[in-house]
C-alpha cells in the first residue's frame, strides 16, 4: 500500500509540474505575442506633431563613416570617403552630400535638408572612433524644423 501511495504521489507531482510549466510557457508566448517591437523608429517633434517624421535607416558604423543614432537606432549615416550620406523622412530616403565638423558641431546638408548638431559632449577616442552626445539636434526640411534631443554620434575617421 505504501508503494502504491508513493507512486500515486509521484505521478501527481509530475503531472502538476508539467501543467505548471505549460501554463508558464503559454503566458510567455502571450507576452511575446502582445509586445510588438517596431522594425523602424519614427520620431516626431513634440512641439509640432504635424511636422515630418525622422525614421531609422539600415546602416552600421564603420571606418570612414559618421553615424547618428536615437535610442540605438541609426537615423543618419554619412560616408566621409565618398562624401555621401542618407536620412529617411516620412518614409523616403534623402541623399546628403555635405558634412562639416568644427568645435563640437556638425553641419550636414543635402537637397532641401539642413542638419545642425551643436555643443556635442565628446568622450575620449575609443578604437579609432569618436563618440559624443548632442543635447540639441535640428533638422530642417521643406521649411519645417524638427528638434531632437540626446542624439548620439559615432565618428570613425579613415586615415588611409
Amino acid at each position: 500500500i505504501l508503494k502504491n501511495l508513493l507512486f500515486t504521489f509521484l505521478l501527481r507531482a509530475i503531472a502538476f509540474t508539467c501543467k505548471k510549466a505549460a501554463t508558464i510557457s503559454e503566458n510567455n508566448n502571450l507576452a511575446s505575442d502582445s509586445v510588438q517591437i517596431p522594425d523602424s523608429l519614427s520620431i516626431q517633434s513634440a512641439d509640432n506633431p504635424n511636422a515630418f517624421r525622422v525614421e531609422t535607416i539600415a546602416d552600421k558604423a564603420d571606418l570612414g563613416k559618421v553615424i547618428f543614432t536615437e535610442n540605438g537606432k541609426t537615423i543618419i549615416s554619412f560616408d566621409t570617403q565618398s562624401n555621401t550620406g542618407k536620412i529617411k523622412l516620412n518614409g523616403k530616403e534623402y541623399p546628403l552630400n555635405n558634412l562639416n565638423f568644427s568645435e563640437n558641431t556638425y553641419e550636414i546638408s543635402g537637397s532641401e535638408i539642413e542638419i545642425t548638431a551643436e555643443d556635442g559632449n565628446f568622450q575620449e577616442m575609443v578604437s579609432d572612433c569618436n563618440y559624443g552626445t548632442f543635447p540639441e539636434f535640428k533638422i530642417k526640411f521643406n521649411n519645417q524644423e524638427v528638434k531632437l534631443a540626446n542624439i548620439k554620434v559615432q565618428d570613425c575617421p579613415n586615415y588611409n
